[in-house]
């Protein structure tokens, strides 16, 4: 099943990728507004209805309708809209009835089960059911289920909910005799008596990772510790499979653990990667260094110096899908070249099929939700530590490698004394984006050291506008005069009117050869915040300065005073520094906007690793329409607590909220 199943991953169609030499915007700094419209534009294919309507008898549902159900329930999470909900249910429905038991057919046993059978892989065109399409299509059945079951707001689906979660249960019944259990591990096989050329053996890890994914839906959704079980033995079964590329420090591994067969190949390890994801984000078998490892894969290897996408995962050959590329936006929280590439690739598609709609849903679900885990929204993932007070560059030291920035063009090396340092060469490909206000003013400055190289160091720098038309550019050069560290003098540079970002790059100035950089940083030239006051510019009179993300709007009243306006949405957000075991007074004031639901501040505890320790809510209901003080709300960091996450955001729906004066003190 390895060739043929591409032809609903990509519908072969007639499409077209035009690529133009342009910077890659960041996915920070890509507007939420534009991939939804991306994504609405490409879901028309057969007037939206896509393959709802057809069997699987040719693959259609396992390869093609699957992923457009999938999208739906990504792009749910990803906007809060309930429009993709609907869309889900009627498409699902469809699905279901095209179950052998509902078409009245048999499979190659005269067996007709509530499954879908097929006889495009099988011999002499019997009909089987595959595994590997029940998970794939069961899959997006369970996570609905998973997220109506766990959210109140969506119990008018309730019904819809049972009705998928038994049929997803159901299909998986289907499959109870193909199970193989080895104690820690597990994995589903080919039946011994199959019409199939692998009959009796393993499935291969995609095949299999389908089924542990839809099962550990199917945990969420109900608690059933039979399926937890077995997702847990196929992930970790996969796990024991995965070597590590001592060159990339990313993970490798075949197509099959049951026979001799290629690396895997990069259509087919979307599925395995997004299930060890799965994995993580449930707290099963895979770890924060486990996705590391797969992101140092994909940055390093599926990503191609040239920018194309490679074949498989030691980066051979290039994919005839670059879209797919997509599939790993997740990851682009441990590196933003990831979901960097993957908006420049998917916003030039022009066509994808239905896998490329799910890729555009997953960029969606990953810029909505910066750093999600697995679905839930308001859990965000790992980071890393909190740059120094005032910075805006991230990892300007390069402590944490290459975090933070793109790009090939300066290799990150470590000095006999544990520092870590760029080394850059001539070339425009590192870099990195940081948000402005239009007309504040920063510092940035630099340190760097000879190389071999006969021209000046040089810090180019653009700004741009939230559109990312280029408004304004210089540049920093710095003649050395030794061979050591020498500081590049600071220069203040000021954001132009409508200035939304600025892009920082390092090389040399021309010519061959290298020279060193380190402690990039970029700092506001603005007054500090009140005294005892954690959060920066919590009153927004320096626009979102502090701040990260696009879903809160910063507005100036009549008479002059700056507030934010926040939608429902997990893309707005400050993290703030914090002492385990201290007390802390958060408060806010708001006003009623268009919102139907109370105003929200979440906030979310975190240890040095990255690992989520605590969380917790402040809801307001308003009771009038001017500003309003939200009552203070004292919490303690627990133990081991490094830092704390906090985001402003409406309790869900359409609308707005206004916030002012967000504050946190030591109690």
């Amino acid at each position: 099943m390895r060739k043929t199943r591409y032809r609903y991953l990509g519908c072969i169609l007639t499409f077209a990728l035009l690529f133009a030499m342009l910077p890659v915007m960041p996915a920070g700094a890509i507007d939420s507004g534009e991939l939804r419209q991306m994504f609405d534009r490409l879901d028309t294919v057969n007037n939206g209805n896509w393959h709802k309507d057809a069997n699987n008898d040719e693959s259609a549902l396992a390869w093609g309708e699957s992923y457009v159900l999938d999208s739906y329930v990504t792009m749910y999470e990803a906007t809060g809209d309930t429009y993709y909900l609907d869309k889900f249910v009627t498409h699902g429905k469809s699905v279901l009835a095209q179950r052998d038991t509902s078409r009245g057919v048999t499979d190659y046993r005269g067996l007709s089960l509530p499954a879908w059978r097929n006889g495009k892989y099988t011999l002499n065109g019997e009909y089987a059911i595959f595994a590997v399409h029940t998970g794939m299509i069961v899959y997006p059945m369970a996570r609905f289920a998973a997220l109506v079951a766990e959210n109140p707001s969506l119990n008018k689906y309730r019904e819809d909910m049972e009705l998928f979660l038994q049929a997803a249960k159901d299909a998986v019944a289907v499959h109870r005799d193909e199970w193989v259990d080895n104690g820690d591990t597990g994995y589903y096989k080919f039946p011994d008596d199959m019409p199939y050329k692998q009959a009796g053996m393993g499935l291969p890890f995609n095949q299999y990772l389908a089924m542990a994914r839809a099962e550990l839906m199917i945990y969420r959704a109900t608690g059933e510790a039979q399926y937890l079980e077995r997702a847990r033995k196929m992930l970790q079964h996969f796990k024991n499979s995965l070597a590590v590329d001592q060159d990339t420090g990313g993970y490798i591994w075949r197509y099959s653990a049951f026979y001799s067969s290629s690396y895997e190949d990069t259509g087919h390890a979307k599925t395995d990667v997004d299930a060890a994801f799965q994995g993580y984000s449930a707290g099963v078998v895979f770890n924060a260094e486990d996705m590391v490892r797969f992101t140092n894969n994909a940055a390093r290897k599926i990503i191609r110096p040239d920018g194309n996408i490679a074949g498989n995962i030691l980066g051979e050959g290039t994919i005839q899908y670059p879209w797919l590329i997509g599939f790993w936006s997740a990851f682009g929280q441990f590196a933003p070249v990831i979901t960097d590439t993957a908006y420049k690739v998917l916003s030039e598609m022009s066509y994808g099929g239905p896998s490329g709609l799910l890729a555009v849903a997953m960029l969606n679900k990953a810029c909505s939700q910066p750093g999600y885990r697995g679905g839930e929204g308001q859990n965000p993932p790992p980071v890393d530590n909190p740059p120094p007070s005032g910075e805006m560059v991230k990892n300007g030291d390069f402590s944490q490698g290459q975090t933070g920035w793109s790009g090939p063009d300066v290799v990150v090396k470590t000095e006999s004394n544990g520092n870590k340092y760029g080394s850059a060469k001539y070339g425009w490909n590192f870099y990195q984006y940081v948000p402005v206000e239009p007309g504040a003013k920063y510092v940035l400055s630099a340190s760097t050291r000879r190389g071999s190289a006969a021209s000046e160091a040089r810090i180019a720098y653009f700004f741009y506008d939230a559109a990312g038309r280029q408004l304004a550019s210089g540049d920093v050069l710095y003649k050395h005069k030794g061979t050591g560290w020498e500081q590049i003098p600071a220069r203040t540079v000021t954001a132009p009117a409508g200035a939304a970002r600025i892009l920082i790059k390092l090389l040399v100035n021309g010519g061959s050869g290298t020279h060193d950089f380190d402690n990039i940083s970029m700092k506001p030239l603005d007054n500090p915040p009140p005294s005892g006051e954690m959060v920066k510019n919590g009153d927004f009179s320096q626009g979102q300065t502090g701040w990260s993300g696009p879903d809160v709007v910063v507005k100036t009243e009549s008479n002059g005073n700056k507030y934010g306006s926040a939608k429902y949405g997990w893309n707005f957000y400050q993290y703030v520094p914090v002492e385990p075991g201290a007390k802390y007074v958060l408060s806010a004031s708001t006003r009623r906007g268009s919102a139907a639901s109370e105003a929200r501040i979440a906030y979310f505890f975190y240890d040095a690793a990255g690992r989520q320790l605590a969380s917790g809510d402040v809801l307001y209901k308003h009771k009038g329409t001017g500003w309003e003080q939200i009552p203070a709300r004292t919490v303690t960091a627990p133990a081991g607590a490094a830092r704390i996450l906090i985001k402003l955001l409406v309790n869900g729906g359409s609308g707005t909220h206004d916030f002012d004066n967000i504050s946190m003190k030591k109690a």
